[in-house]
């Protein structure tokens, strides 16, 4: 029964390791790395409304907001 018991506890001993082990790795993803340039488009300062109105940005006045985007064919 002795063996067993031994043989059981260093099978989940060798199981908590190796999961210590993997959780210590690297596992830094750079599929998502985004790269800039220097040259970055500067945001507008103005959006066109529905009805053709100009509508500057800083009228939102920081309040949540829909913008609905789209392009014509």
């Amino acid at each position: 029964m002795l063996h067993r018991f031994i043989r059981i506890t260093a099978f989940i001993a060798t199981a908590i390791i190796l999961m210590f082990l993997a959780a210590c790795g690297n596992n830094i993803d750079t599929a998502n790395v985004v790269e800039t340039s220097e040259k970055q488009e500067a945001a507008p300062v103005t959006a066109v409304s529905v009805d053709g109105v100009i509508v500057p940005i800083k009228n939102f006045n920081s309040q949540p907001t829909v913008l609905w985007f789209w392009a014509p064919n």
